[in-house]
């Protein structure tokens, strides 16, 4: 009798990789398995690998590609152009019958066993029974729809269960985001951020480093730390935008704190601890929204049903389930009030600290605060509201009920341990005189209780314990009339790299006008055409608002880009004004304009409402 392992299919979009697969095993015309495991994560889970076949014959020939890619470092197509020449020329590997199909965020695989290596041209690939139907969906999700590679593997697999018999049971899933080259990543911040190569450059480093690191294999891995950083340079030059940034493009929880707002363990004020649950708290929030993203489809089919059981008992004939299932589907039904029942919320419990100095977000403290909730339990209330407000209030119950008690606390916890990003900005304020006094001595026990935290510590959080070890922390300042080097010796040495960044030129406050995405300048002219006010701003007239812009940050206090936005404001503030009843239609704003507008503030009158 045959055995028949199947459905995997494989989507590459748009820099992500995406693998789904069936769990079913047939042993002829019997289903013996509904939860087989068909997906592999390679090469520190860069590589998605799913296969047909003999089981047996596919977790061999998976091996074998993985001690491929560790050869050819993570190269995919090259080690599976190895692995066919073996499979083809190895008298043991040729009895195998199996057959892979691996994907990375750039290449999308199908690997034989006589040989022969297919990558796809339109990144689809699948094997298996019910391969021709998945790969017949995902063609036409993809050229129909805008979903991700995981919704169209997922919705391909489900397609393909309906029509062959082959293929079904419980379905697995997996995506891969593409990881950037150093060289990208600086492109990529070229975008949102003019100049300061250098710190682009660093951070980048930083970046890929611990991409690198996930590719090392244990004990080593353990023994690789993050390489934290210090950027100095004056307010408004891109310091935070890099980080920030940085964090934004690769998903990682972050978190940007003052070194001012905290104080010695034993001042009243916020100690530093306070910094790592709060990474926590962003790094779970961002691990719930994946798990929220993943579960969605469930969810929708539980309020589905739910919305069915409310509209067939209020009374009116809507035809069989069938078509009342599609009339709510597609929204025909949005507007029909139903009665649901729903649960009320009791009032929230305060519980004091438990631990002294941890404050209220500790583990012990939302452990008591649960037990309590549920002593007093929740009530339930019959509500009337639409179709349309049902659906959205039942998928946040829905969802909630989904995620209760899953994994994605401990994903966050992981995700904030390994690719956790600390903005720590004003770092120069916390330094202290020797020997000070009064308010120096606070700054440099803030130096002392930060130790810890930089060089790695376990920090205890209402979600659990953490280690922050891998964390990465960015520290930056202006350091006027100091330097990292008076920073206490011990904080020094965690902060090994070193960057300057550069004050801004007239050239450079132009280009931050005009060249990146979602430019201040085009926030303007957008703010004033949602009012049917088209402004169109000459040349002459940008040159001179850098020019002002510069020229205010030599005479007065040097605060860089943030400059642009208060001369922006008062050089259009007889438009913003106007618009859209004094002043309407088009517009033109010339160099001459601008020059007269500007004046008055080069002339340093009139300029206290706007500037800084």
């Amino acid at each position: 009798m045959d055995i028949r392992s199947t459905t995997v299919i494989g989507i590459v979009k748009n820099g992500k990789a995406a693998m789904a697969a069936d769990g079913q095993v047939t042993l002829g015309d019997t289903i013996m398995k509904m939860t087989a495991k068909k997906l592999r994560k390679l090469c520190g889970g860069t590589v998605l690998v799913g296969f047909s076949g003999a089981g047996a014959d596919a977790f061999a020939l998976v091996e074998r590609l993985e001690e491929k890619l560790e050869a050819f470092r993570g190269n995919l197509p090259r080690a599976a152009v190895e692995l066919a020449r073996e499979w083809r020329s190895d008298k043991y590997l040729r009895e195998l019958n199996a057959m892979l199909a691996a994907v990375d965020c750039n290449h999308a695989l199908i690997i034989g066993g006589s040989g022969e290596v297919v990558e796809s041209p339109d990144g689809i690939v699948s094997v298996g029974s019910g391969s021709p139907y998945a790969i017949a969906a995902a063609r036409a999700l993809l050229k129909h729809t805008r979903m991700g590679p995981l919704r169209i593997a997922r919705e391909s697999i489900s397609v393909a269960s309906d029509i062959c018999i082959y293929t079904g049971g419980e379905l697995q899933s997996e995506q891969k985001t593409k990881t950037m080259t150093p060289a990208e990543i600086v492109t990529w911040l070229d975008r949102h951020v003019v100049g300061q190569s250098k710190a682009k450059r660093t951070v980048a480093i930083a970046l890929r480093n611990r991409y690198r690191r996930r590719l090392v294999k244990e004990p080593m891995q353990t023994e690789i730390y993050p390489s934290n950083l210090i950027m100095m340079g004056p307010t408004g030059v891109g310091k935070t935008e890099i980080a920030k940034r940085m964090a934004n493009l690769v998903g990682a929880p972050f978190v940007k704190v003052e070194a001012t707002k905290y104080t010695e363990t034993g001042y009243v004020g916020r100690d530093v601890e306070g910094i790592i649950r709060d990474l926590v708290r962003s790094a779970v929030n961002l691990a719930t929204a994946r798990a929220r993203e993943d579960k969605k489809e469930e969810a929708e089919t539980r309020v589905h049903k739910r919305l069915l059981d409310a509209v067939s008992v209020n009374g009116i004939d809507y035809g069989s389930p069938e078509e009342l299932s599609a009339l709510i589907a597609k929204g025909r039904l949005d507007e029909i009030e139903i009665e649901l029942s729903v649960t009320e919320k009791a009032m929230g419990v305060e519980v004091f600290p438990m631990i002294p100095g941890q404050g209220f977000d500790n583990q012990m403290n939302d452990q008591m605060k649960k037990m309590l909730d549920k002593v007093i339990g929740k009530k339930r209330k019959k509500i009337h509201l639409t179709v349309a407000e049902a659906r959205k209030k039942l998928f946040d119950d829905e969802i909630g009920r989904i995620l209760d008690g899953g994994d994605h606390i401990q994903e966050g916890l992981k995700l904030a341990q390994q690719e956790g990003i600390v903005f720590i900005d004003e770092i120069d304020k916390i330094i202290g005189s020797e020997g000070g006094s009064g308010p120096d001595v606070s700054r440099m026990g803030v130096q002392r209780d930060l130790l810890p935290l930089v060089e790695g510590s376990t920090v205890s959080t209402r979600y659990g314990p953490v280690k922050t070890d891998h964390i990465l922390f960015i520290a930056a300042g202006a350091f006027h009339g100091s330097s990292p080097a008076d920073l206490i010796p011990e904080l020094q040495g965690r902060f090994p790299l070193r960057v300057a960044l550069d004050p801004l030129s007239e050239t450079d406050l132009l280009r931050i006008l005009t060249e990146p995405e979602s430019c201040i300048l085009d926030q303007y002219i957008m703010l004033l055409d949602a009012d049917g006010l088209e402004l169109i701003v000459e040349e002459q007239a940008k040159i001179k608002i850098a020019a002002t812009a510069r020229y205010l940050n030599e005479e007065k206090e040097d605060i860089g880009a943030r400059r642009l936005r208060a001369v922006l404001s008062f050089l259009l503030d007889e438009y913003l004004f106007g618009a859209p009843d004094l002043i309407h239609g088009r517009v033109r704003l010339t160099g001459k304009k601008a020059e007269d507008r500007l004046g008055v503030l080069v002339e340093r009158k009139d300029e206290e409402g706007y500037i800084l």
